[in-house]
Formats: C-alpha cells, structure tokens, sequence
C-alpha cells in the first residue's frame, strides 16, 4: 500500500494503477473505439499490454525481463493485433 500524503490516504497498488493508466487508456484507447465490440476488443488488447508491462518491469519475470524490445514486439504483436482484426498479423 502506499501512502497519498496529499489525501491523506492509504492507496493500494490497484488503485494507483487505475488512477495512473486509467484515464489515459480511456482517452487514447478505449475513446476511439467506434461501438461496444470495438470497445472491448481494445480493453482486451490494453489489458495484454499491461500484462506484459507488469511482468516484464514490475515482477521482472524471465524471459521477458531480457528478451529484446524487436523480439518482445514479434511475440506479442499478433496477439494484440488479433483483438481488433480477428486474425493474428504476421508479417512483422
């Protein structure tokens, strides 16, 4: 937990998270989806992003931890795009 010495507040690590990333993901992301299947597919592909973000950062988990920024994006990258497009893309 962390302390909001501004609010005077405890604030859990899902808060701050939400806090932080929720509003942008909401205006960058979720915003510009057209209507409710576009919306969710971008929830889905923000919530992929996230995860590996947390691992790769955050818990710091093998092999993402040292896996190149181009091998990272080769993996990853057909699974974000199969939310939108509802086949995987592979000509990276």
């Amino acid at each position: 937990m962390l302390h909001d010495a501004g609010r005077g507040r405890v604030r859990t690590a899902p808060r701050v998270l939400r806090d932080t990333f929720g509003p942008r993901m909401q205006d960058q992301v979720l915003g510009n989806a057209a209507d409710q299947a576009h919306t969710q597919d971008a929830a889905l592909a923000v919530a992929r992003l996230m995860g590996v973000a947390v691992d790769r950062y955050v818990i710091k988990a093998e092999p993402l931890t040292t896996m190149t920024r181009d091998e990272l994006v080769r993996a990853v990258a057909p699974v974000v795009q199969y939310y939108p497009t509802g086949t995987p893309h592979t000509g990276l």
